[in-house]
């Protein structure tokens, strides 16, 4: 009876790692790595609400719990603060 050889599962066939997430973040932890990264103050209850009716960062779930990817996090930041101004005139020309 010969045997025949199995090949070696990979980590998580599901998931290729290119596409596994970076570090995830619950809704609670988000203020403060958005204030130590960014010096941005943002409530988690303002992550709720924007989770709620849009605006806010990109969300994934697991199951009922919402997880943030620090990149995400990182990108939305980006995308939200304004380029740099000498005065507010030129911050309503924007």
């Amino acid at each position: 009876m010969s045997s025949i050889p199995l090949a070696a599962p990979s980590a998580n066939p599901i998931v290729p790692d290119d596409v596994k997430p970076k570090r995830l973040l619950r809704r609670r932890e988000v203020p403060k790595y958005l204030e130590e990264k960014h010096g941005i103050k943002m409530a988690e209850a303002t992550l709720a609400k924007a989770a709620s009716v849009g605006g806010g960062p990109p969300i994934r779930y697991f199951g009922r719990i919402p997880y943030y990817e620090e990149d995400a996090l990182d990108r939305h930041v980006l995308e939200r603060l304004s380029k740099p101004v000498n005065s507010t005139a030129e911050r309503d020309q924007a």
